[in-house]
């Protein structure tokens, strides 16, 4: 299996995450119900949400998205999960010696 290239979401904490979701749900709302076409405009209304998005976040938090703390690739958190089942998978279930499982 081979390694994908790593994407910025898999640094995102979930609170960026959390805030570029309900951006971009909001973006598509405020495109639909106001029915926003061309690029231009549809530029102009993702752009906007975002600003307000990103205000709601320095209001509430008190903190700009780009000081959120990076998080620790997904891929790390992953892989020391799997180390860790390994390692538990060992202490629930150990082996038994050979002359106890051969059934003499």
């Amino acid at each position: 299996m081979g390694t994908t290239p790593a994407c910025l979401l898999d640094f995102m904490g979930k609170e960026e995450l959390a805030a570029n979701l309900f951006r971009i749900t909001q973006t598509e709302a405020k495109i639909k119900t106001e029915r926003v076409r061309g690029q231009n405009a549809l530029e102009k209304a993702a752009y906007d949400v975002g600003r307000k998005v990103r205000h709601a976040m320095e209001e509430i938090s008190g903190t700009c998205p780009e000081n959120l703390p990076i998080a620790e690739d997904i891929k790390l958190v992953k892989r020391g999960l799997k180390q860790t089942h390994r390692q538990f998978s060992k202490i629930d279930n150990p082996k038994l010696p050979k002359h106890l499982t051969s059934g003499k």
